[in-house]
């Protein structure tokens, strides 16, 4: 077995103890927490930017313009999908 260890095995090498789980469980949450953080701003950008239409001012939305935003709408039903939301 490789020296390098990961997390889980360092829980096993403590005996399967209620702490050492416990605290792989708190450093997973924690994690998940603020990656969780970091999409909500992403999510609010977002929402910001679409706002604004995209930076798109009417009389200059050409093709380019709408590959563009349809790549991205793509890009999010992928999310959407891979996270469980159907449609």
């Amino acid at each position: 077995m490789s020296q390098t260890t990961t997390a889980r095995h360092e829980a096993r090498a403590d005996g399967g103890c209620a702490d050492g789980a416990r605290r792989n469980q708190q450093q997973a949450l924690s994690a998940f927490i603020a990656v969780k953080a970091e999409i909500d701003t992403l999510l609010g950008q977002l929402r910001a930017l679409s706002d604004e239409h995209f930076h798109a001012a009417p009389e200059s939305v050409n093709w380019a313009h709408v590959g563009s935003i349809a790549h991205a709408r793509n890009q999010l039903r992928e999310v959407a999908r891979f996270l469980g939301i159907e449609g």
